[in-house]
């Protein structure tokens, strides 16, 4: 059940609010799942630890809360409520409760949303490192899936099988409507791929490691995201400082078949990329770094001032954020999103909402610190690493706006939690 949603979700959950049956098919399963795995299996404390599941509480109940009616002295009293007021004034309701959200229906959408992620994180079983290596290698496959359509979409003229709107001429997308998601997609499938190089499945199939891992590097390259390719490069250091450490390098001679696998998937990528003009523009495009994020950011910080501390309500930035839009940076189309998560967090959340994103990321050091080292512990790196690439495009995207997003992250976070308890359990028997 876990695979099915997992597969599912990243195959018709990548478009965003614009796919709306897909995102039908992907909500339904998931609420299937919560509401099968919910009272038949054991509480995510007992699964993944209680600071695990005190935090997958907490980002349920903070859009949840969000929703509780209030009484008209109250909500009227919240930052940021004056126009509100006064429009709900005009039409004969200024006494009546509202909730702290401005927008109902779009906190409603974010809380929906949180389904998917809990739905796979109630139906996976990942107690032992064999089942953590197969789901991550069910990710390998969904890349390599990814590829094949983003390359046959590209070849076809850019034609969406999806339906997706906004395809730019030239760049790969595969299950995805955004070019940076599809571009982050490969990076963390990269990840999800150098945790299991060791596993059984690729102890006799060293060159299919290679040449999955080139093809994915490839892909990242042929989506032109800017961010993804900078997550890539990330992600290359990464793994090359760590065959240098361990000495893997020179401790193990290539076989002739290997360099050989090797050999041809590079001159392939090499001629697809002298072959095909259009996949420069990937470099290209840093050459022009005029953008209008930081425009939309320095607007998103000022309405973060007018509803701090309590936010606006989860979901709701579109409605509120065109009120201190400024005129001198207008943009069209809308910025419809603040282009950085942790900025639009703060915009919906407020303080509850930065505390719990702290508390996330604090949760992910901590786990990758106790995991190293021990049996799980290249697959809870690299899992850490895919979670810090997320973040870090964060930064300057939205890549958590889409069901697909949310299932990797959730397998991820699942496979590094579960890894987690395990070291800890082994820790306590060996030092009791």
């Amino acid at each position: 059940m876990a695979l099915f949603l997992l597969i599912a979700a990243v195959v018709f959950g990548g478009g965003g609010s614009h796919a709306a049956f897909g995102n039908l098919l992907v909500g339904l399963g998931a609420l299937l799942a919560v509401c099968w795995f919910a009272f038949r299996s054991e509480p995510l404390s007992h699964r993944y630890g209680r600071a695990f599941a005190i935090l997958v509480a907490a980002s349920i109940a903070i859009p949840l809360l969000q929703l509780i009616p209030l009484p008209a002295g109250l909500w009227q009293a919240l930052p940021g409520r004056d126009l509100a007021a006064e429009a709900r004034g005009l039409v004969g309701a200024g006494d009546q409760w509202f909730a702290h959200s401005l927008d109902r229906g779009r906190t409603l959408g974010a809380l929906a949303a949180l389904l998917v992620p809990l739905g796979l994180l109630l139906a996976l079983d990942l107690d032992r490192t064999r089942k953590r290596a197969s789901l991550l290698l069910v990710v390998v496959g969904l890349g390599l899936a990814h590829f094949l359509l983003g390359g046959l979409q590209i070849i076809l003229g850019n034609v969406s099988f999806f339906g997706y709107p906004n395809l730019v001429d030239g760049q790969l997308y595969g299950f995805f409507a955004n070019h940076n998601s599809a571009g982050l997609f490969f990076v963390l499938v990269l990840c999800a791929l150098a945790a299991v190089a060791d596993s059984d499945f690729f102890a006799r199939r060293k060159w299919m490691m290679w040449v999955a891992g080139v093809l994915l590097s490839l892909g990242c390259v042929l989506t032109q995201s800017r961010s993804s390719l900078a997550l890539l490069i990330l992600v290359l250091i990464v793994l090359a400082a760590r065959a240098l450490w361990y000495g893997r390098l020179s401790a193990h001679r290539p076989k002739p078949v290997l360099l050989g696998s090797i050999g041809i998937a590079l001159v392939l990528a090499l001629g697809i990329l002298a072959t095909n003009a259009r996949t420069l523009q990937t470099i290209e495009r840093f050459e022009d770094l005029e953008d209008s994020r930081p425009d939309i950011w320095a607007d998103t910080l000022v309405a973060v001032d007018r509803y701090w501390p309590v936010g606006s309500g989860m979901g709701t930035f579109d409605e509120v954020f065109q009120v201190d839009e400024s005129l001198e940076t207008l943009v069209a189309p809308k910025a419809g999103r603040a282009h950085n998560d942790f900025l639009e967090i703060s915009l919906e959340a407020g303080v509850p909402g930065i505390l719990l994103v702290l508390a996330w990321l604090v949760w992910l050091g901590i786990a990758w610190w106790r995991t190293r080292g021990g049996e799980s512990g290249t697959l809870a790196g690299f899992s850490a690493l895919a979670l810090l690439c997320v973040a870090l495009q964060s930064l300057i995207d939205y890549p958590l706006r889409n069901y697909a997003m949310w299932s990797l992250v959730a397998g991820f976070a699942a496979v590094l939690a579960t890894a987690n308890i395990n070291s800890r359990g082994l820790n306590l028997v060996k030092n009791p």
